[in-house]
């Protein structure tokens, strides 16, 4: 798979990558590998791994909106 989604990057001139992630145990990850990590040790661009489930939220008590500055 990893190797269709590098492909893709390189001919359709990507220059960012956002890809999801299962998050799996590191012993499976260990055993069948992981696309998102050869994405990232392969291709010549940034990439974003975004979880499937966030482990946690840190909120804030300001506003955040651009238009509040």
């Amino acid at each position: 798979m990893h190797d269709e989604i590098q492909h893709y990057i390189e001919e359709n001139g990507i220059g960012f990558v956002v890809m999801g992630s299962r998050g799996r145990p590191t012993v499976e990850k260990a055993i069948l590998g992981s696309t998102a990590d050869k994405i990232i040790r392969t291709v010549d661009k940034p990439v974003t791994i975004v979880h499937e489930e966030p482990q946690s939220f840190v909120g804030t008590d300001r506003d955040i909106h651009p238009d509040s500055w």
